[in-house]
This record gives C-alpha cells, sequence and structure tokens, in this order.
C-alpha cells in the first residue's frame, strides 16, 4: 500500500439524479432517439473530479433495485419518492456501462444502499491509512466523519461549485457535530428518505437538544430536565420513532461487499472500448476531453505526450452505427431499442432516418416558373407552408419567402390524413420576395406571388399543413388571405401527445425522425450580431426553408399513423377548430379608448405623487420609495418594526410581509397604496397603448394554446386574461377596453366551471 494513497468514492447513484435534472431542459439525445444528457452530466463531473482531486483510486457506488434492510423494518421508508424518470431508466445502465468501459469498478450490493457501501468502504479504507474523498449530494454521509479522524472528507455539490465538508463545516451547516448526525435525523426525521422523526420536532429544537444533551439516549435520559412542556410532550410520545428513525438513518459500515483496493488503483484503460461508448452517444465536446481524463486515470498528473497518443489513438476508433448494432456497445444498442419505450408510448421511438440533410428545392424566380409550381401543388391533396418574415409578431410582419411541400405519400380520408404505407419523395419550392441583399437570384413581386398563391391556400380541397398554423394564418391575413383547411399541425399534435414535451419542429424532428434540423441561428446568427431573415443570403434560406415545409409533412405522416382515436377526436374536433378560431381572435384585435387610458394616466400620476408626498410627511424626510434599502432602512431602523423575514441585503420589503404589518404603523398602508398604484400606471395604463397597431389601432394579443401542461390557453403580449378586477381603481382598467362600433359588443366567458377537478 501506498503511504499517500488517495481513494475517491463516488455516489453514482446520486450524481446520475443531479445530472439528469441540472441538465433537463437541454433534452440531449443521439439521433436515434437515446436520451443522453444524464450520462453527459455524470462524465462531465466524473473527468472534472479526477482532475481535480488526483487520486490514486477510485470506485462508483450504485443503489440497486431490491429492498433494503430499512424497507423491512419500515415499509414507507422512501415511499414518498416517484418512480424513476423513463429518460432516466434508459440512460442508467449507460451510466454504468460507462463507468466500467474506463475501468472504473462498479460497487453495489442488493439489500443495500450505496451509502452503506460507501460507508463500508470508506471505513475500511481509512482503517488502512488511506485518504477517502467521497463525492455525494446525500447528507447521512456526514456521519462517516469522526471525531480525530481525519482520513475522510465529503465533497457536495453547491451553489458555486463542490464543498468540502469537514467537522467544522459540517456543524456550520446543520448545527449538529457529524456523530450527531443519525440523532439529529431520529428527532427531525428526512423527508426525502420518508424517516418519519418526532412529530413535531423541527431541526432548530433538534439542534439545540443536541447541543445540550449529545445524543437521543442523552435527551431521554434527562426527559425530566427539559423546560418546554410542549417538547417534552412530544419527546415522551415520539420516543418509538425516534429510536427507529436512528436505525433508519445510520450508515451500515460493515456490509458483506466483495472488493479489493487493488481493483480501484488507477490505470490506463482500453481506448478504443472507450472511444466507441463515448462516440457511439456522440458526445463530439466529451471525446476531445478523453485524451486528458484518459491520462489522469492512468495516473498521470500531467504527460502532454501521452495525451498526444491517446488522441491519435482514438481518433481511429470508428463507429459504424449499422441497424443490427455492430460496432457500437451493447448498452448502447440497448438504450437505442429501450428509448422507444420505457413503459410510455410508442412515439418516443423514432423512425429509419429519411432525411440526410437539407433538400434542395424548386427556386421559383420568374412567373413561368411560378405558373409550373401552381400547376404542380394544385394537383396535390395536401401542401405544406412555411413563411419566412421579417419579425416573429405574426400581425406585424413582411414574408420574406414562401417555402411550399408536397407529396410524402400522404392521402386524404374523410378530411383527415391517412398516412402513407411507403412514403414517396417529398417535393419542395422556395420562392423569394423581400431579400434585401445584393443577389444574382432574381426575386418575384411580393403582392403578385400573394395574388397568385391565394386560390390556392383558400382552396377546400388542398388540406395546409404547417406547424404552428396560426403565426401563417396571421400573417397571410395581412394579404388578404384566407389560410383554409387547416389539416394538421404538428405543433398541436405534439401537444396531445405529451403537453410536457417540447414542440418546436427542430425538436421533432431530432425525436421523432431521427434527423437534426439546421438551427434558424445558423441562418441569422445570435446576439448583437444577429440580423434579420431578409438580410440573409437567398441559397442559404432556400434550403433552411424548405426544410422546415418539408419536415412538417413528415411529421403529419408520422403521426397519422400512430395517433389512436381518442387522440386524432382531440386533435380534429377540438384544437385545430380552436387554433382557427384563435388566429381571427388575435387578427381581430380589441379596440382600446386611448382618450380614456390618457385621461386616466393623467389622475393616476397625481395620485401617486399625492400619496408620495404623504408618505415623505410621514417619515419626516424625502426618499426613494422604490429603493429596497432606503424603505428597509425606514421601516426597520428608523420605525423600529418587527418581521422575521429577510432576504440577503437585510429585511424583506415584499406586499406579503408589508400586509402582514399593515396594522402597526400608517406608513404601510400608504406604501401598500403607492406600490398598487404605479404598478397599475407602468404595466396597464401607460404600457397598453405602446402596444396598440398602427396598421389598424387595435391591440393584438396572443393566445397560446400549448403553452399550459393543463390545457388552459395563456395569454402574452399582453396577457389579456390578467387585466385587474379585484380592486374598483383595477377595474377602471378594464373600461378602456370598448366595442370596436355601435353594433359590436364585449363579452366575457370563462369555462372554470366544467373544468375536470
Amino acid at each position: 500500500m501506498a503511504a499517500k494513497d488517495t481513494l475517491v468514492l463516488v455516489d453514482g447513484s446520486s450524481l446520475a439524479f443531479r445530472s439528469f435534472y441540472a441538465l433537463l431542459t437541454t433534452g440531449m439525445r443521439t439521433k436515434t432517439g437515446v436520451p443522453t444528457w444524464a450520462i453527459m452530466g455524470f462524465f462531465n463531473s466524473l473527468f472534472d473530479l479526477v482532475d481535480r482531486q488526483k487520486p490514486t483510486m477510485i470506485a462508483v457506488c450504485f443503489d440497486t433495485a431490491k429492498p433494503t434492510f430499512r424497507h423491512e423494518e419500515y415499509d414507507q421508508y422512501k415511499a414518498n419518492r416517484l418512480e424513476m424518470p423513463d429518460d432516466l431508466a434508459v440512460q442508467w445502465p449507460l451510466i454504468k456501462e460507462g463507468v466500467q468501459v474506463l475501468g472504473i469498478p462498479v460497487l453495489e450490493l442488493d439489500g443495500y444502499e450505496a451509502d452503506d457501501v460507501i460507508g463500508t468502504v470508506a471505513k475500511k479504507a481509512a482503517r488502512q491509512e488511506r485518504q477517502v474523498v467521497i463525492l455525494t449530494g446525500d447528507q447521512d454521509i456526514f456521519q462517516l466523519i469522526e471525531a480525530g479522524d481525519t482520513h475522510i472528507k465529503v465533497l457536495m455539490p453547491g451553489k458555486t461549485g463542490l464543498k468540502n465538508y469537514g467537522r467544522e463545516e459540517v456543524f456550520e451547516k446543520l448545527g449538529v457535530w457529524p456523530e450527531q448526525i443519525i440523532d439529529y435525523k431520529a428527532l427531525c426525521g428526512d423527508t426525502s428518505d420518508n424517516i418519519p422523526g418526532i412529530r413535531g420536532i423541527g431541526p432548530k429544537t433538534a439542534s439545540k437538544l443536541l447541543a445540550e444533551y449529545e445524543t437521543v439516549d442523552g435527551i431521554y435520559a434527562n426527559l425530566d430536565k427539559i423546560t418546554s412542556k410542549s417538547v417534552k410532550s412530544k419527546l415522551e410520545e415520539g420516543r418509538e420513532n425516534a429510536y427507529k428513525s436512528r436505525r433508519l438513518a445510520t450508515i451500515e459500515i460493515n456490509a458483506p461487499i466483495e472488493f479489493s483496493f487493488d481493483d480501484c488503483r488507477l490505470s490506463l484503460p482500453q481506448v478504443e472500448p472507450v472511444g466507441k461508448f463515448f462516440k457511439s452517444l456522440q458526445f463530439k465536446t466529451l471525446v476531445t476531453r478523453l485524451p486528458k481524463a484518459l491520462a489522469r486515470l492512468s495516473g498521470n498528473e500531467a504527460d502532454t505526450a501521452l495525451e498526444e497518443s491517446l488522441m491519435e489513438e482514438l481518433a481511429k476508433v470508428k463507429v459504424e452505427p449499422a441497424a443490427n448494432g455492430n460496432g457500437r456497445p451493447a448498452a448502447v444498442v440497448a438504450a437505442t431499442a429501450a428509448a422507444a419505450y420505457p413503459g410510455a408510448t410508442a412515439f418516443d421511438a423514432p423512425t429509419t432516418a429519411r432525411f440526410e440533410g437539407q433538400p434542395e428545392p424548386m427556386l421559383v424566380t420568374s412567373e413561368k416558373l411560378l405558373e409550373e409550381l401552381l400547376e404542380e401543388i394544385g394537383k396535390a391533396p395536401f401542401l405544406s407552408v412555411d413563411l419566412e418574415t421579417t419579425g416573429v409578431e405574426s400581425l406585424d410582419t413582411e414574408i420574406v419567402g414562401w417555402a411550399l411541400a408536397w407529396g410524402g405519400g400522404i392521402k386524404k380520408e374523410d378530411g383527415r390524413v391517412e398516412a402513407s404505407k411507403e412514403p414517396d419523395p417529398i417535393k419542395t419550392a422556395y420562392i423569394p420576395v423581400r431579400h434585401n441583399i445584393i443577389s444574382h437570384i432574381p426575386q418575384l413581386d411580393p403582392d403578385l406571388v400573394a395574388t397568385a398563391l391565394k386560390p390556392v391556400l383558400e382552396n377546400e380541397s388542398i388540406g395546409k399543413i404547417a406547424q404552428n398554423a396560426k403565426f401563417e394564418a396571421n400573417v397571410l391575413s395581412l394579404y388578404g388571405i384566407d389560410l383554409k383547411p387547416v389539416a394538421f399541425d404538428p405543433m398541436l399534435a405534439s401537444y396531445i401527445v405529451n403537453p410536457d414535451s417540447k414542440h418546436g419542429l427542430k425538436d421533432q424532428s431530432e425525436r421523432l425522425l431521427a434527423y437534426s434540423m439546421v438551427r434558424i441561428t445558423e441562418i441569422i446568427g445570435k446576439g448583437r450580431s444577429q440580423i434579420t431573415m431578409d438580410r440573409a443570403p437567398i441559397e442559404k434560406v432556400a434550403p433552411y426553408a424548405a426544410d422546415d415545409a418539408r419536415i412538417a409533412l413528415a411529421l403529419t405522416d408520422l403521426y397519422a399513423g400512430r395517433l389512436d382515436s381518442d387522440q386524432s377526436s382531440l386533435l380534429y374536433d377540438m384544437e385545430l377548430p380552436t387554433e382557427r378560431v384563435l388566429a381571427k381572435m388575435e387578427q381581430a384585435g380589441v379596440k382600446l379608448d386611448l382618450d380614456y387610458l390618457s385621461q386616466f394616466s393623467k389622475e393616476l400620476s397625481e395620485e401617486i405623487a399625492k400619496v408620495e408626498n404623504e408618505i415623505f410627511e410621514i417619515a419626516g424626510y424625502t426618499f426613494n420609495i422604490n429603493s429596497t434599502q432606503q424603505l428597509q432602512r425606514l421601516l426597520f431602523t428608523e420605525l423600529g418594526l418587527e418581521t422575521k423575514s429577510r432576504t440577503k441585503t437585510g429585511f424583506s420589503t415584499d406586499a406579503s410581509v408589508l400586509e402582514a404589518l399593515a396594522g402597526n404603523h400608517p406608513v404601510i398602508n400608504k406604501i401598500l397604496d403607492y406600490r398598487q398604484l404605479s404598478k397599475l400606471l407602468s404595466t396597464y395604463v401607460d404600457a397598453l397603448p405602446k402596444q396598440v397597431s398602427s396598421r389598424d389601432n387595435r391591440l393584438h394579443g396572443e393566445f397560446n394554446q400549448t403553452a399550459t401542461s393543463t390545457g388552459r390557453l395563456s395569454s402574452s403580449n399582453p396577457n389579456l386574461q390578467n387585466i385587474p378586477i379585484r380592486t374598483e381603481i383595477g377595474r377602471r382598467i378594464r373600461r378602456a377596453f370598448v366595442p370596436a362600433d355601435q353594433n359590436s359588443s364585449l363579452i366575457s366567458a370563462d369555462y372554470s366551471q366544467i373544468e375536470l377537478r
């Protein structure tokens, strides 16, 4: 044994869950649909850990699916935990496979938790004078840190990275010493593990009791000395739960796990299996880290020559993702198949890839070509439409180019889409009309194209397909075109299948078609260098836009073959008709009485100034009422008002705190009035007129059909569902919304009474 051996023990279960939720919003998947974000986060963290800690030994410990001795003692142990998410269940075996491919031992034992395995291995290593570093997110591990023993330290993720915990750090965090952790949890329990503790005893009371009596045994031996009748009563009633909770919280440090420290010693893993594993999962960035990571795992601190050699070896590793899985690690092949299921829906299974790159659309740059296009699409049962525009406001924009797609083999059955049995090629076209750049490619007149396409776009016998069809319908309404009938919208279909998934076209394409589309930022850039679509080259926009129309058509074909009868009914009988109604509502807009709002603004401004002066009179000096710090000084320093609600910068001054203090001083109500009036002025009275369209002097809000998982509509730009109504002065804002003319009326409707609760 080396005198300076350092063993790193990783709580693999904790790290896998943390990585899954930390990177959940990325939705990373392979082209075959395998979710990979937890794997990516896990190994990035593992490589960082090895690089920083520079251990000589390492092992990763996992929980198993089998019940433990704790479940046998208490059947409600961890009963509050949800099932492992399906996407994590797919990644779990891949994480373990990756650890083993790197030559790192995976330690697990049926009937025991990862904590027990860690505790057993850590204590044995410490007895042999090895330094032990434990990476975990579980505070239970703190109990392994013993007084007078510096062999074990714990690393735990925090807001600013990993934090090192010794005895003092544990006490600072929890108010108890590491050896008191099990007694601490015996008293106040642990909601994450469903350990009951004693009802009514919280962390503060627990730490106070342990500071005086050290252990649960000490507390019960001195029960007669506890002066609080309430605490004493709770302790007496909860004695059985306290000792049960103590046993549940105690880590087993003599688990019968078979392992060898020699197996944990760092050594260079075989390069080819490592390369195949990470390349199969399409980790481009992570693969670039492998030379340095493998060098560290070989025990070499910094060896440029070795890293260069490893880089060359990794470059030679090829992965052929054949249909039978040849060339790919078994776990990756299994996960590719499992991604379709894990008990959820066939919609997670990507189709066999149909697309290898962007299409080469028919570029319509002359009236003759436009006539040829019209003749061809006029025969199609369905036409997919995608408009490239100067902006994202559908009722305040101009068309830059028209992308169309048709074919694909889909047919019409009773007005609905019938999936193709064997997909035909999809044809595409792009008509540039308003690219404001110097180009050798001619463009047609925007009005000429709109006039020519209007009969086709309004032809009832040709079903229209569009991703987020409401946007297309709104834009076309500016050109006097009524897009009808909308036969399919992949965004709505995605929402019906799984309201919580991502409904963007690119997201659906990757998830269901195993095809990665070009992102819009590759066309127009991002940040300060971002341009509008009319400034982008036709050569780049044409295939990009045509791909949008093509993929919308391909997704329609896929959904048509997979939606069940209930889902189809929801789409055709509910969501598509609703989408058309919402589009008409957005196009119509609502009229505002601008003169009324102007006068109301003056009144509010005067009232705000009046209340402001009254506050200054009460305070005895002028100050910035909107400054949290100046308000804190007035209320809690000068006036001496008492509150327990604190923030990082001092006492809280939010509405709930001020409302609780309302009866303590007359200035409080004045401040609340000031805030209410100021919000009404800035959020509504002065803001709404700025959102009125110069085109028709109306306010055009947006109604979002797929923004909530509950099925409720939401509204934005502005939120017309959130106009104040609770107070009289708030209700005055609603009076600014007026009928368009004397023959019109405004109605209010709500379906809350028929919601399923």
